[in-house]
């Protein structure tokens, strides 16, 4: 915080700290937001990740302008937080609807590939 303001403005370092403390600590949530967005760009299904972005965006948005008044500065950082928690919960339905189907068409697909390689027939 030395860098942008002078010793003098222990005012300023202190709600900087503040809200570089909550922010540390509510990173968590973008790790695994990203994953999972990287789940979703890596299967190539783009509109997912976009949707949920715009979700956390306009919650963000949504959010700074209610916090700030009443928080200050440490208002930003909830409003962060809340804005990953929605991507996050708009995020993993899809996660894991995505997860169910892969997992269902592998076991299909396996037990194709076992009656042609077996002549078995399963039904």
């Amino acid at each position: 915080m030395k860098l942008f303001v002078s010793e003098n403005d222990t005012g300023m370092v202190r709600i900087g700290v503040q809200y570089l403390g909550l922010m540390a600590f509510f990173y968590l949530m973008p790790a695994f937001t990203n994953g999972i967005q990287g789940f979703f760009r890596g299967m190539g299904n783009m509109s997912i990740t976009l949707i949920s972005t715009l979700i956390q965006i306009s919650v963000r948005v949504v959010f700074v302008s209610l916090l700030v008044p009443v928080m200050g500065l440490k208002g930003v950082a909830y409003a962060s937080l809340i804005g990953w928690a929605c991507m996050l919960l708009a995020e993993v339905p899809y996660y894991f609807g995505l997860r169910i189907e892969m997992n269902y068409y592998r076991r299909v697909t396996d037990d194709k590939e076992h009656s042609i390689r077996y002549g078995k027939s399963t039904g």
